[in-house]
């Protein structure tokens, strides 16, 4: 069965020789509201479910070992106070290897206005390594918009987006980096490509070859923001095309990512929002020739009650798509749910609802339940089973 973690579970650092800071409990008087009420969450491969909050000094670990209805006392991944950064859009991670190793990246104040952090825990989250930054260029250009994830091959990939050359371009860069190639001190920065969105997340999951697919808002000429989905090849290189052609001539960042999961039988699923000239709201899309050609999109969600920040996950036969949705006092989850692989689907219906601020939903899974991750002001974190179909 497919153990698929969206957007973001992620992050292998395997540093050896790395050097190990005090264990760092919640410091009294800390500003320990989330950031934003930003929290990110993933499953372990035993089934725990580990939570990352980053609060206005410090970003907290914790976990639970009954599926979120209680957590264990939170642990502070940096040792001393920073500037900490947390957007919606613009998220800290963590990941859990299967020796029990935690893995966090997290945005600061540091050499620059955003700067990216990682660490690592080998003890099961009791101390951390002392963070140090991930691009080589940080003392000069901002870098932010992380995304890590582990390849089924077991590669480890890094993407960010970095403004190393933007003075000279104008554009924001992709860069990356893989873990197999020798590191030594800082790790090794690529750049895959230029002109992509300043501030929308990216989407990644991996062929059946294992090749890293990401699906991403770009800038195409005239300030157009579509999708594109980029590949890495064999030899090295990055291949892009466009993918939606919905022509959003916007000059700004809509700060509103997508969504992309690849389905066991190959079948890729996308989901995103765009205010377009031929197209606006949310669309759901698949293809079955690795994203050479891609169904009509489908349009979803109500674009009276806002409905945006789509997450996507295929799982089993499954394919389950939620969103945000607002009318004006409450925010509401709502999902639609196909239970043939996206052919047909389910009405769509609530999964939960809130009257304050909060965070966008995600999908995750533990290898055997998908469940809805979500975090509100009033409600709190809340892990939501979802039933199969």
């Amino acid at each position: 069965m497919k153990r698929f973690r969206h957007s973001l579970l992620l992050f292998i650092l395997a540093w050896s020789g790395c050097s190990i800071a005090p264990p760092a409990q919640k410091p009294a008087g800390d500003r320990s509201a989330p950031v934003g009420e930003v929290v990110t969450t993933a499953f372990g491969p035993d089934g725990r479910l580990w939570r990352l909050t980053p609060t206005a000094e410090y970003v907290y670990v914790d976990f639970s070992n009954d599926r979120g209805a209680t957590f264990s006392d939170p642990v502070a991944v940096n040792s001393t106070p920073q500037r900490i950064k947390a957007q919606p859009e613009d998220r800290p991670a963590l990941a859990i290897d299967p020796t029990g190793r935690v893995f966090v990246i997290y945005f600061a104040d540091g050499p620059q206005p955003w700067t990216t952090y990682f660490t690592v825990s080998s003890d099961g989250g009791k101390q951390f390594s002392p963070p140090a930054p991930v691009s080589d260029h940080a003392d000069t250009a901002k870098h932010y918009q992380d995304l890590l994830a582990v390849g089924p091959r077991g590669q480890i990939y890094i993407f960010w987006h970095d403004e190393r050359d933007k003075a000279a371009t104008g554009e924001v860069s992709l860069f990356y980096t893989l873990s197999n190639e020798p590191i030594s001190g800082q790790i090794p920065n690529h750049k895959a490509v230029d002109s992509v969105c300043d501030c929308c997340r990216t989407a990644l999951d991996f062929d059946a070859s294992g090749a890293p697919v990401l699906f991403k808002r770009m800038v195409y000429p005239g300030s157009v923001r579509d999708h594109g989905l980029l590949t890495l090849t064999e030899g090295g290189t990055w291949t892009s095309r466009r993918v939606t052609d919905d022509d959003w001539q916007i000059d700004a960042c809509p700060e509103h990512g997508p969504a992309l999961s690849i389905a066991d039988d190959g079948r890729y699923h996308i989901a995103w929002f765009t205010q377009g000239r031929r197209r606006k709201g949310l669309f759901y899309a698949y293809s079955d020739d690795r994203g050479q050609n891609f169904s009509q999109p489908m349009p979803f969600g109500e674009m009276n009650a806002l409905a945006g920040h789509p997450d996507l996950l295929s799982f089993d036969e499954q394919v389950l798509l939620v969103w945000k949705e607002f009318d004006g006092k409450k925010t509401r989850i709502r999902m639609l749910q196909s239970p043939d692989r996206g052919n047909s689907w389910v009405p769509p219906r609530t999964l939960a609802e809130s009257a304050s601020a909060s965070g966008h939903p995600f999908l995750l899974d533990d290898g055997e339940t998908v469940f809805l991750s979500w975090n509100s002001k009033d409600h709190g974190y809340q892990l939501l089973p979802i039933p199969h179909q």
